[in-house]
């Protein structure tokens, strides 16, 4: 990928110690995933990244919604109405439960949705659809940061690690970023009656 450009580092990226970046052809750059998302063909797509820095997928310096024709995977979104749900502002850290061995929004994620349903369930009409349980997530990361910080709450019991940018920084609550491109209320049920 180009410098200045997001990318995502799997497990298996080649970064030798002595290089400035990564090997290339071992991350996952916005190009790829536009081309890969760009391909498929369904109704509903949710996209879940749950990374630092995540938000810069989306959200450039140049991206404008509306349909101007460029290659980026925010007109992508734009214009197949995907929905993109980012852990984190593009110049933000994701922070991570050790315990639990994912991040912030994973957890809040899970938490909304429960085999039972779950408080995902926003205008508790007894489902969870796509968009409310992506909704649910970015209203709780707040919340549960605050839990974390406070040492309370069902997360601090399993084990969670608040991780400080400098030893003197203030806390800083992790803000994901949502980009619901879909015009429409998501038809995916997720738990409950269809």
């Amino acid at each position: 990928p180009v410098s200045g450009q997001f990318a995502l580092l799997p497990s298996t990226v080649r970064w030798p110690a002595t290089d400035r970046a990564p090997a290339p052809k071992s991350v996952i750059s916005a190009e790829d995933l536009t081309i890969w998302l760009g391909f498929m063909k369904a109704s509903e797509i949710a996209f879940i990244i749950d990374a630092c820095h995540s938000g810069a997928a989306v959200d450039t310096p140049d991206f404008k919604p509306g349909p101007m024709g460029d290659a980026s995977l925010g007109q992508l979104a734009f214009d197949k109405g995907l929905r993109i749900l980012a852990a984190t502002q593009a110049d933000d850290v994701a922070l991570e439960n050790a315990a639990l061995a994912n991040g912030f929004l994973t957890a809040a994620l899970g938490e909304g949705l429960t085999p039972e349903g779950g408080p995902a369930d926003l205008d508790k009409d007894g489902r969870i659809v796509l968009d409310e349980w992506l909704r649910y997530a970015v209203a709780r990361l707040p919340s549960l940061n605050e839990e974390v910080r406070r040492g309370g709450g069902a997360m601090a019991a399993r084990g969670v690690r608040l991780v400080m940018r400098t030893p003197t920084a203030p806390p800083k609550a992790q803000e994901p970023s949502l980009f619901d491109f879909n015009k429409a209320p998501s038809p995916v049920v997720l738990r409950g009656r269809p």
